[in-house]
């Protein structure tokens, strides 16, 4: 792919990104108009995107929740930073 292709492909994908899903398609169609092998490209790195941001997204979901649980002391435990009576 040409530098001047890419840009091309990145200057659209960029829009779409911006745009909710549902608005993507007509703005990528309208974009490319006619040029099928720039839609194609773009359409393909979308389909890339989507999973990849679920993903990271629902990693992240689970870390933070990970994270809280190990911090929140247990029922009947002293949190283990508090000093234990003997």
């Amino acid at each position: 792919m040409t530098p001047e292709r890419w840009k091309q492909v990145k200057e659209v994908l960029d829009a779409a990104l911006r745009r909710p899903p549902e608005e993507r398609g007509p703005l990528v169609g309208e974009a490319c108009a006619g040029d099928a092998e720039l839609r194609a490209e773009v359409e393909s790195l979308l389909a890339c995107q989507d999973p990849a941001r679920e993903f990271l997204e629902t990693a992240a979901q689970l870390a933070v929740v990970r994270s809280l649980a190990e911090a929140r002391p247990r029922r009947g435990r002293a949190p283990a930073s508090a000093p234990t009576r003997s």
